[in-house]
Parts: structure tokens; C-alpha cells; sequence
């Protein structure tokens, strides 16, 4: 509960375009899971972001996490360029807008999520690791 819907979304965006960029894998271009990888973002903490296809997920950690995601606001995207130099904002807010574009449609047919507790303590660790 002490995590923002902001700030989960915020950490699942950073995770798909972290991850996108920094790995070539065939299973991500097969899929379509192709997010922008802002500059600056280690090779490491990329690979976190896009070892995995939203699309892929459960539909449980997809509603608890993904599909609550917000575009963050602009401090947090500040914050974000300053925690990883040579990053620029553009690169991030694009990362963002890929990530919430490419996940709605998979929101669409979800049920309505209940008790996705453990979901969001998963989603926040996740984006502590950004």
C-alpha cells in the first residue's frame, strides 16, 4: 500500500524500455514487445525490463500491475534521467507511451481485478530494482 499506482507504473515502463533495448532476443521481436531503451540504463537493470512479454503474464500480475499503470508525471520522469545519466527525457516519456500503448489492449479483456495484493508488492519490488 505504500507504493503510488504512479509510481508502479512508472517502474513497469522503466522495466519494458530498459529491457527492450538492451536485449536483442528473438522471443521479444516475435512477440512485438519492442520497447525503446532510454540511454544511460546498464545493460543489467535493461535485461530486468525486458526479459519478459506483458503479454506473457498472468492475467493476475497483468491486472495488478500493467494495466494500473499512469504515464508518470514530470518530476518523476526527472528523476528518472537524473538516476541514470545520459538518459534524456524524450527517450523515457517515449519508453512510457510504449508501454501503456502496448499493454491497453491487453487490459481490455481482463476481468475486474480483486485481490491483487501480492501483484502490487511484486510490481514494487520491481521497480525498487530500477
Amino acid at each position: 500500500m505504500g507504493v503510488s499506482v504512479k509510481a508502479v507504473a512508472a517502474f513497469l515502463a522503466t522495466c519494458g524500455v530498459l529491457l527492450l533495448a538492451g536485449c536483442g532476443g528473438s522471443s521479444s521481436a516475435e512477440t512485438g514487445w519492442n520497447p525503446p531503451r532510454p540511454s544511460g540504463v546498464p545493460n543489467e537493470t535493461w535485461a530486468t525490463v525486458v526479459e519478459g512479454d506483458p503479454a506473457s503474464l498472468p492475467q493476475e500480475e497483468l491486472a495488478g500491475g500493467y494495466c494500473q499503470a499512469v504515464k508518470p508525471e514530470p518530476a518523476e520522469v526527472d528523476a528518472k534521467v537524473q538516476e541514470y545519466p545520459g538518459a534524456t527525457v524524450t527517450e523515457f516519456n517515449d519508453f512510457y507511451d510504449y508501454l501503456l500503448t502496448y499493454v491497453a489492449p491487453l487490459c481490455t479483456d481482463l476481468p475486474t481485478a480483486t485481490g491483487v495484493k501480492g501483484v502490487k508488492r511484486l510490481s514494487a519490488q520491481v521497480v525498487a530494482d530500477l
